[in-house]
């Protein structure tokens, strides 16, 4: 009977949202089970959790930290080797490289590639939700200094069935990126054609922002460490790159790690170094929309608040909610930030998580009411409009995510095309388009 059961659930998710995943090379899905499962399900139960993240940097975000941090002291990767030596097939159209020579810690470099190749990089004491280790992989260009980080989405581990969703691992198919939309980097209509790349996957189940190795969610233990693991990153990222201007850019989950890592990331790089943060599919809603008790869950969780700066008071409530004060508490610090936010008008996988937070979060079977998810956006592009930051893309329809399909250059909203509207952005000049 449980067998059953999970079985109607996986189909009755898989159908809707099967377009959500053209950014993968879709010849590389096909030849495995376990990426198609774990992949395509977990979109569909994306999280919505980010804050605001403090680095290690002084008050006035001058450090820049290219030393040793205190965040690799966890035992990453003791408990598998699932994710070693593992090669990716190279039949796609961007030639890659998917093993890295050795591991590294965090600070060291990253390794070497030709321009143009993705090369994947193990990191030693990287976490995922299973305890073992993960990485990122880097493209290298020699047309631009500028930088491109993306965050993958891919669901949220909150609760035993949310939990199902989520990738424990990075498997090869899921460590290198397709060449759609936003990473098709080649193509001169992309605004970041010829930036340098590096793309985090997703395998923590608490959309980048976790620092809990000890979590347990119905019995079983879970290693909520993305927050930790974005960290250990970014040490090596400045390391290797010298960028003018930064795109710290996500989806789903990715999303909302980005918005939590922004500030972290600009204290990191320095006020010198322009960064710029585009969320696409997911945001912080006020606690009317986002209750706390869903807040607060994965507050306890993830221990997310580890990372979130003292001086964001507003962003600790009592009751657990106050998470949406990470956009004015940025506004403040980095009033020269720019921030965009893209989401369908009625997102049916926001509006699945999002219901979970229903009835103090005592809900089965979550449906949050699509006119309620349209009025919480609305207020959201309220609360940049009252401080003049921002902007924000608002199309029709249910779909999740757009900045990573290859409609990135052709949809339209009220006669402004995405990719335009995400230059604009990148070029700090942020616009609120859509109904």
């Amino acid at each position: 009977m449980e067998g059953d059961s999970k079985r109607t659930v996986i189909s009755f998710v898989l159908i809707p949202y099967k377009d959500n995943f053209s950014h993968w090379q879709e010849e590389k899905m096909k030849k495995r089970t376990y990426p198609v499962f774990a992949v395509i399900f977990s979109f569909v139960l994306c999280c919505t959790m980010p804050a605001c993240d403090d680095a290690g940097g002084d008050a006035d975000g001058e450090d820049k930290n290219t030393g040793n941090g205190e965040n690799g002291d966890s035992d990453a990767g003791a408990g598998s080797d699932s994710d070693t030596d593992t090669d990716t097939d190279t039949d796609s159209d961007t030639d890659t490289d998917s093993d890295s020579d050795s591991d590294i810690v965090e600070g060291d470099p990253l390794p070497e590639v030709p321009p143009g190749q993705w090369l994947w990089v193990d990191f030693a004491d990287s976490m995922c939700l299973d305890g073992s280790k993960t990485g990122l992989a880097v493209r290298y260009s020699d047309q631009s200094d500028n930088l491109m980080i993306f965050l993958e989405g891919g669901g949220v581990c909150i609760n035993a069935t949310t939990c199902l969703a989520c990738p424990n691992s990075t498997p090869a198919a899921m460590r290198i990126p397709g060449s759609s939309g936003i990473f098709d980097l080649e193509n001169p209509e992309n605004p970041i054609a010829g930036w340098n790349a590096v793309y985090v996957p997703y395998c923590s189940g608490d959309c980048h922002t976790g620092s809990n190795p000890d979590g347990t969610v119905a019995g079983d233990s879970k290693a909520f460490m993305g927050g930790e693991n974005y960290r250990m990153y970014l040490k090596s990222i400045l390391a290797t790159f010298s960028p003018k201007n930064v795109l710290l850019a996500g989806y789903s989950a990715g999303a909302l790690g980005a918005a939590y890592h922004y500030d972290h990331t600009k204290r990191a790089f320095g006020n010198d170094v322009n960064v710029i943060a585009i969320g696409d599919g997911a945001a912080v809603f006020r606690d009317q929309y986002l209750t706390p008790c869903l807040q607060q869950m994965a507050r306890d969780l993830w221990d997310l608040d580890k990372n979130l700066p003292a001086e964001c008071s507003e962003c600790f409530g009592e009751d657990g909610g106050g998470l949406y004060h990470m956009y004015t508490y940025m506004h403040e610090r980095y009033p020269e930030s720019t921030l965009g936010l893209v989401s369908s008008m009625q997102d049916a996988t926001m509006r699945m998580f999002y219901g979970y937070g229903l009835k103090d979060c005592n809900v089965a079977f979550p449906n949050y009411p699509a006119a309620d998810f349209e009025e919480a956006l609305y207020d959201l592009r309220s609360i940049f409009e009252d401080i003049e930051w921002g902007g924000t893309y608002y199309y029709a329809g249910m779909q999740h995510g757009a900045i990573v399909l290859s409609t990135f250059y052709t949809q339209a909203v009220g006669g402004v095309k995405l990719v335009d509207w995400v230059a604009d952005v990148i070029e700090g000049n942020p616009s609120h388009a859509g109904p």
